[in-house]
């Protein structure tokens, strides 16, 4: 990848180790430059005053010495303090030493023409009223920072001043001195912060895989479209129950609007659950779920960090197209089960036609064959006049066949009637719940003793719900179970069974509806689904009410 430059350079764009190393180099020497400056000022101005306030010191103490007191009470006090000054001056490493009178006089002073002249600096008033103090100014055309200290005579009155001071240009030089050694600790500190971040640089390459920001930006852009482009619902929860991801997919079957990413899970999306899975660390695969007026299948796998769950991700998906696709196969493995029984049935009046044929009984074989073809065309005729809805007259002419085979009478009530399903109760779920309970009916009276077998089906429209029966004479329900028959998982027959009546319940609540059952004194069992017309709550239900 190359950047098209001006004039038609083209240079490869820097990595991104070189880039934070730029980066925090860049910071630590623009830093350590102006934290240098601030200390080579600093440390000017602090030598300085160490400076001024050394010579206040010896000015103090030349001024109690009591050769200099004898010297300013001399009759020719320069003769006295001229080579007593400079003999101390040299000794104590100082560039001037000046001894005044009162009457600002100069007694001694490190250039000879300036003695017994009148002292010119100007910052000798304080100091004649007997204060002590630091000066910086300039006399003879030198500048220097000096101490002036009064003198004394033994019976307190004062008698002089002592000015002790060094050249602003010496100071200055030790000055250059510490200021050389700062920088030398300045260099070190730089060279320092380059190479931690060199080592910085290096870390976060290796903590993004060695990645350059437009490898790490398209493989966040592949990330992206993978996550939305899925169909199932994908959640990602946080150990403090937030969630950090949401794609759109499960933003749609949750209903959710807006931005859910740092909100509570269950706050989003309560049905779900999704916090309640942080408590375990195993994982869960496709358990139903209801999501407002859907049931979803969710598999959840948690996250775990140091032996414990810091998180989980969820996935969801509308189980309404696998359970359709499961429908459409059971609906097959049906009528694959009504062609049976039929074939059975007309394999059976197939012989007794071919007896009767064989006997040569011809008109008694066509009033049977005219007997067996009108009673199959009524009972469809009378099935297709009370019930529009074709899906549900298929399964019961299938099952009417199927028990026929088992020798259980099964009997539609006369006064079935259905026109149309409810709009939120459609053919599969109708296939689903009616299939189920009839199915299980007649098994229940097929696993028993031979005799009279009946279940009654009765399918009827009422002014406010769809009313949905089926009624057995077989043994019933044991009361110990009638609690629990809608668990998924319990049944009174084999084990691995216990999955029908489960969606039927699961189906029937979903449309809003309630299934009942009863099992009377005299034996058998009856169950009973009301369906509402409208969903509580729907535009036609608010309209009406």
């Amino acid at each position: 990848m190359f950047r098209a430059l001006p004039g038609g350079d083209r240079r490869p764009p820097l990595k991104l180790g070189t880039k934070i190393t730029l980066l925090v180099t860049g910071v630590a020497c623009l830093a350590l430059l102006l934290l240098g400056g601030a200390a080579v000022w600093t440390a000017g101005l602090a030598h300085e005053a160490a400076v001024g306030r050394q010579n206040l010191k010896l000015a103090r103490l030349l001024a109690e010495m009591p050769e200099v007191r004898a010297g300013l009470a001399a009759p020719d006090p320069a003769a006295v303090l001229q080579p007593l000054a400079e003999r101390l001056r040299r000794t104590l490493g100082v560039d001037l030493i000046v001894v005044i009178g009162m009457d600002r006089i100069r007694y001694s002073h490190y250039d000879p023409r300036y003695v017994k002249t009148l002292y010119s600096a100007g910052d000798e008033a304080r100091a004649l009223r007997g204060e002590s103090y630091v000066s910086k100014c300039s006399c003879v055309g030198v500048q220097s920072v000096r101490g002036l200290a009064p003198v004394r005579a033994p019976d307190g009155r004062q008698v002089g001043v002592v000015v002790v001071g060094t050249f602003v240009d010496n100071v200055a030089a030790g000055t250059r001195q510490l200021q050389a050694a700062l920088g030398v600790s300045l260099a070190v500190s730089l060279a320092v912060a380059a190479a931690a971040a060199r080592w910085v640089a290096r870390s976060i390459k290796a903590s993004l895989f060695g990645l350059e920001p437009p490898e790490i930006a398209s493989l966040l852009r592949e990330r992206e479209l993978i996550l939305q482009s899925i169909r199932e619902g994908l959640v990602a929860v946080g150990r403090d129950g937030r969630i950090t991801l949401m794609n759109e997919a499960a933003r749609a079957l949750a209903g959710v609007q807006g931005d859910p990413v740092g909100r509570p899970a269950d706050e989003v999306v309560p049905e779900l659950r999704l916090v309640d899975l942080l408590a375990g660390d195993s994982a869960q695969e496709d358990v139903e779920v209801f999501l407002g007026q859907r049931v979803v299948l969710l598999s959840r796998i948690p996250v775990t960090e140091g032996g414990r769950v810091v998180g989980a991700l969820v996935t969801f998906r509308d189980k309404t197209e696998v359970t359709r696709l499961a429908e459409e196969l059971t609906g097959v493995r049906r009528f694959v089960e009504a062609v049976r029984a039929q074939n059975h049935e007309f394999l059976n009046k197939l012989q007794t036609l071919a007896g009767l044929i064989h006997l040569g009984s011809y008109d008694e074989a066509l009033a049977f064959i005219a007997q067996t073809t009108r009673g199959r065309q009524e009972a469809m005729g009378r099935l297709l006049a009370a019930v529009r809805d074709a899906a549900t007259v298929g399964l019961l002419m299938g099952k009417l066949s199927e028990a026929q085979e088992k020798g259980v009478e099964l009997v539609v009530d006369p006064g079935s009637r259905v026109n149309a399903l409810p709009p939120h109760f459609d053919s599969s779920a109708m296939v689903c719940v009616l299939g189920n309970l009839v199915e299980n009916a007649i098994e229940a009276l097929a696993a028993g003793p031979r005799g009279a077998r009946r279940v009654t089906v009765a399918v009827r429209e009422e002014p406010d719900h769809l009313h949905l029966e089926v009624a057995d004479n077989g043994p019933g329900i044991p009361p110990d179970m009638r609690t629990r028959i809608f668990r998924r998982g319990v049944s009174t027959k084999s084990p691995g069974r216990g999955l029908g009546l489960y969606l039927v319940r699961a189906r029937v609540e979903q449309a809003g509806g309630e299934i009942t059952v009863d099992c009377p004194p005299e034996g058998g069992s009856r169950f009973v689904v009301r369906i509402p017309r409208q969903l509580p709550g729907s535009a036609a239900g608010a309209a009406v009410g």
